[in-house]
């Protein structure tokens, strides 16, 4: 057979790029010392591969939940603790000063409102951004809103408006002293607002208010936060607002933080057969709300320093929801302060004194719980997924530790420090009052004690879960290198084995074309 220089040609060709193709290879192992290196090489080996890996990331990630609840559990722990010694120190008052005079027991009492307010900034303690005793409410939310900002009538020129975009469009334009022309924009319906030149922003903002309330579908009301600002809804929802020509400020979302606890002035009441004629409670600086059991008058106590006399006929009164109505209804009649059934319990009442929370005091046995602090935050669970089927809580709540709500036998620490202030404010102090809040108090240490087992108990669990996953994570990288990783030595041999057939290749073929045209010719 005849082989023509063509088959020599290609021949040499292949014999070289094979060898090229061997020597990348091995080099390639050499170099990322890894036996595979693409699915190619080894598609059983590859596929196990891919496996170790998912289960490394899996590792991974379950460490890093295990470090971040490991961490709220610590920083939570310190918080538990000085807890406890706070309420510790105001049993041991409760103790020491059940028998002292009047003016020990009043810097007793500035006392236990000391530890109340240091109760308030543990309750409200961050970690990072988070709130840790909120639950699932731990940080900031965006809420929609659609509020305007009013200034005094002497910023505002005569005719000028905002709109306020619902169905049908609304503009809602200011008329100064009756006699500025309303700017009419085309194909809204109009709001007018009569103010006075003298007017100040508040009263600019109270009068849009009434006007916005008066139309349609819409409703307004004052910001709580500022009385210059104005909210408006449309059927229960935040319409889109624009500043026509006012200069107004319009505010279409604001940002909301609100710490889980916050100050409140708010009174639980029992049922009417538990009040006695003339049972009263204090309010702020002079005045004092009473019970008018009969309903002829004439059980009203004389409570000294006090002239502002809020009186509540409770004659009629059926129930608890009953007496927290007729008394919301009283405070606000007397016009020195607000007060409302709170949405989420009908037997509760809350009173705001200029939008704040005045002292309230319990000066009798009147049936009544006070409160001076309210919880904002819900019951949530943080639960860290430390492995696929198990979840560990790495949080305790404001009821877990603070209000005692769900608990069995559960209390309200703000609550009871605020029955120790008044029991020793009380002229006549009450030894059994003073017994049962510290019995209580014993309660509040063992729920604060209880919460801490909890963290102790998760902490163990989260140390021995991350033990399991460091010796199961070292098992894998070693499954894992034994299929993936190259015998380095091995490939090394096989580098120098496969460089010496190359060479050889390359010289065989230079020999093979080392010939003339004498040569083709014999």
């Amino acid at each position: 057979m005849r082989i023509t220089s063509n088959q020599l040609a290609n021949l040499v060709r292949r014999s070289v790029a094979g060898n090229t193709e061997k020597l990348y290879k091995i080099q390639e192992k050499v170099a990322t010392q890894k036996s595979v290196n693409r699915p190619s090489d080894d598609p059983l080996a590859m596929g196990r591969i891919l496996g170790y890996r998912t289960t490394l990331a899996s590792i991974e990630q379950y460490s890093r939940n295990i470090e971040q609840a490991k961490t709220n559990i610590k920083f939570g722990e310190i918080q538990l603790e000085e807890v406890y010694e706070q309420l510790a120190t105001a049993k041991n008052m409760a103790i020491d000063q059940s028998s002292g005079d009047m003016t020990t027991r009043l810097q007793t009492a500035e006392d236990i409102q000391n530890i109340s307010d240091r109760l308030l900034d543990l309750a409200n303690t961050k970690l990072g951004d988070d709130y840790i005793f909120a639950g699932y409410k731990s940080g900031s939310e965006p809420v929609d809103c659609a509020e305007v900002t009013c200034g005094s009538a002497s910023e505002l020129s005569g005719g000028e408006y905002f709109t306020i975009d619902s169905s049908p469009g609304y503009y809602v334009w200011y008329n100064i002293d009756g006699s500025d022309v309303d700017p009419a924009p085309t194909g809204m319906t109009g709001i007018e607002v009569g103010i006075g030149a003298g007017d100040s922003a508040s009263e600019v903002a109270a009068k849009t208010v009434s006007a916005i309330d008066g139309v349609g579908n819409l409703s307004s009301a004052p910001a709580t936060s500022d009385p210059t600002r104005v909210e408006i809804l449309d059927g229960g929802e935040f319409p889109d607002i624009a500043d026509g020509s006012t200069g107004f400020a319009m505010r279409t979302v604001k940002y909301e933080e609100t710490a889980p606890f916050t100050a409140c002035a708010e009174i639980s009441f029992c049922d009417p057969s538990d009040l006695e004629d003339g049972d009263y409670f204090t309010l702020g600086d002079d005045s004092f709300v009473w019970y008018d059991k009969i309903g002829d008058s004439s059980g009203e106590p004389n409570v000294s320093g006090r002239s502002n006399v809020i009186r509540v006929d409770i004659s009629g009164a059926a129930s608890a929801d009953d007496v927290a109505d007729l008394t919301a209804a009283a405070i606000v009649s007397d016009g020195a302060f607000e007060a409302s059934v709170t949405e989420d319990a009908t037997n509760r009442i809350q009173i705001l004194d200029n939008e704040t929370a005045p002292e309230i005091a319990e000066e009798m046995d009147t049936a009544l719980t006070l409160h001076t602090v309210k919880y904002n935050g819900d019951d949530g669970d943080l639960n860290f997924i430390v492995s696929k089927t198990l979840k560990i809580k790495g949080n305790a709540t404001g009821d877990d530790v603070f209000t005692g709500d769900g608990l069995s036998d559960g209390v309200n620490v703000f609550d009871l420090l605020k029955e120790l202030k008044d029991a020793f404010k009380t002229p006549t102090l009450d030894s059994d009052w003073i017994d049962n809040i510290k019995d209580n108090l014993i309660k509040g240490s063992d729920q604060v004690q209880n919460a801490a087992v909890d963290f102790s108990v998760a902490y163990t669990r989260l140390e021995s879960t991350e033990n399991y996953w460091s010796q199961f994570k070292l098992t894998v990288e070693n499954m894992l290198s034994e299929t993936e990783d190259a015998d380095l030595a091995q490939a090394i041999v096989e580098l120098q084995h496969q460089e010496t057939a190359y060479e050889a290749a390359l010289a065989a073929s230079a020999k093979l074309f080392n010939q003339s045209l004498i040569d083709f010719l014999r």
